[in-house]
């Protein structure tokens, strides 16, 4: 970034979205929840935790719902980004 540009808003997003993943990453380190990991129903131990499903975002449009197509984003492009 150069001094004097303004951000675009996907720099701005991307950004501020890697600000907020190491900060709750910092809080949820099994050493800060007594080597516990948190799930939507509560702290388990790692060993019981057994097969788990991550729920990851990968891609996000903000143009909304109704306006979403895959005509938007070249799916292999994105792919091979996240790999």
């Amino acid at each position: 970034m150069t001094i004097g540009r303004p951000l675009s808003r996907r720099a701005w997003i991307a950004g501020a979205a890697g600000i907020v993943a190491s900060g709750c990453a910092a809080r949820l380190t099994p050493q800060r929840t007594g080597g516990r990991l948190e799930t939507v129903t509560g702290p388990v131990s790692p060993d019981q935790l057994g097969i788990t499903l991550m729920h990851e975002h990968v891609l996000v449009d903000f143009i909304g719902a109704a306006g979403v197509t895959p005509s938007r984003y070249d799916a292999r492009v994105v792919f091979d980004v996240v790999l």
